[in-house]
Formats: structure tokens, C-alpha cells, sequence
């Protein structure tokens, strides 16, 4: 278990595999902001295997530490507190989110700061678990919501979201 210093709760240190639907859309030879990248297990793997160029931002330092290994740069911050990068505006392709929205306060603020930082033909590329599945459905048809870390229902999830939700947050900026 890892504290962050930023707050009062704890954290799992997570070291998985990488999200595979995640890295299929992520497209050759790009530059890429992994915003919220653990331990940069998805820069690893694009990096490697499809040539892009990673910048990765974690809020936990140990996590950020084994991401230096794995990015081809690190920033330690918190994606809530947008600080300026060191980048200029237009230079990602891609901003990719990867299981990182649902922990978060405000969602579309974060979307609508590091929007600056995509170019004009670039995509923001989000992944968040869906509350909508049927294991949380039949769960709550028996009365029961219970949370539990590393699913859907992680004790670290501030939001849920389903498809349509996701999508209209996309329309939100």
C-alpha cells in the first residue's frame, strides 16, 4: 500500500498488464501524454511496439519512478492541479486517459485544461470502467453496491460512468 501525500487515502500499487483495447487504438509513430500512467505498463508497450513517443504524468512518485523506465518522460503531478508542462500547446497527438478519469473530481475541467495541448488533428483516447455491466447490475438488483479494489467498484472510484455518460462528457468542451 502506497500513501499519497496529497491527500488522505491510500493506494494499491498496480503493476498490470497493459489495457489491450487501449494500445490497439493508439496509432503508430505518435506523441503521446499518458496522463495518469501508473507505472507506464501502456508506454511500454506503444512505445515499443508501435514507435510512439510517451510523456507520462502520475501523481504517486514511486509509480512514477518505475514509469521512468517505461516512458520516454515523466512529470510527478497532480492532473487535478494543472501546472503548465513543460510543452507547447498543439503538441500531443494523442491524450490518452487511461483508467485515471474515474478517480478524479472533476472530470470535464481536466478534459477541457489539457485540451491545450492536443493538436489540431490530434484525439483524446479515454478509458473508464463501466458501471453499467452486468455483474454491478445483478449485484444491485440483490440490494448490494458493494466496493471492492481493482473492479469496477474500486474504494478509489470518485465517479461512474456508463457509454452515454462518457460519451456526453465528450461533448461537455
Amino acid at each position: 500500500m502506497i500513501k499519497d501525500l496529497n491527500s488522505n487515502r491510500d493506494f494499491k500499487y498496480y503493476d498490470t498488464v497493459p489495457n489491450e483495447d487501449v494500445c490497439s487504438s493508439v496509432e503508430c509513430n505518435k506523441r503521446v501524454l499518458d496522463v495518469g500512467c501508473s507505472t507506464g505498463r501502456i508506454a511500454e508497450k506503444i512505445k515499443r511496439e508501435k514507435s510512439c513517443y510517451v510523456v507520462g504524468i502520475e501523481l504517486n512518485p514511486e509509480m512514477a519512478k518505475v514509469a521512468e523506465g517505461r516512458c520516454n518522460e515523466v512529470i510527478v503531478a497532480n492532473i487535478e492541479l494543472l501546472e503548465p508542462l513543460n510543452f507547447p500547446e498543439g503538441y500531443f497527438d494523442i491524450l490518452l486517459f487511461a483508467d485515471v478519469l474515474e478517480h478524479c473530481k472533476n472530470p470535464l475541467e481536466i478534459l477541457e485544461n489539457y485540451k491545450k495541448y492536443l493538436s489540431d488533428v490530434g484525439y483524446i483516447l479515454v478509458s473508464v470502467p463501466n458501471v453499467a455491466n452486468w455483474e454491478v447490475l445483478i449485484n444491485l438488483l440483490r440490494g448490494r453496491f458493494d466496493y471492492r479494489g481493482g473492479t469496477i467498484l474500486d474504494n478509489g472510484h470518485l465517479r461512474f460512468f456508463t457509454l452515454n455518460s462518457i460519451k456526453g462528457l465528450g461533448t461537455g468542451f
